[in-house]
């Protein structure tokens, strides 16, 4: 057990070196990351298969906010037939979306990321990021 709590260690430091990194070579403060949550639509109940866009943030102990930004449409929202999947895992995900009817008024989502403690910031940006969306 302490050689993974010594690897999770060692992985949160090396990502807050990189923060630090491009904070420091863009000469900026990045107060959050703005990031897909899923590669799809909301899935429907007992159907995720894969959660990488948001286990790395609990790893980490980062915050992170999710918030609906639009929803499936019935029209624009038509399954990619020729579409190729790039691997096992991506087919799966990808033959979970049968159709947008099923899928109809799905929330699609992003999410907002911030640095261990800084809970407060990430709601704030979400606020922000919303009212820049017109929601209020």
């Amino acid at each position: 057990m302490n050689e993974l709590i010594s690897a999770r260690e060692t992985y949160r430091n090396q990502y807050a070196r990189t923060w630090n990194e491009r904070e420091a070579s863009f000469e900026c403060t990045i107060d959050c990351l703005l990031t897909p949550v899923s590669p799809s639509a909301a899935p429907l109940h007992g159907t995720a298969k894969w959660w990488g866009y948001t286990s790395v943030w609990n790893l980490l102990d980062y915050p992170a906010a999710v918030f609906p930004v639009t929803t499936v449409d019935l029209v624009k929202d038509q399954a990619e037939l020729d579409y190729k999947p790039r691997n096992a895992l991506d087919r799966e995900n990808y033959n979970l979306y049968t159709s947008p009817e099923v899928y109809a008024n799905a929330p699609i989502g992003l999410q907002v990321v911030g640095r261990r403690f800084d809970d407060e910031k990430v709601m704030r940006c979400v606020e922000i990021i919303e009212r820049a969306m017109g929601k209020e």
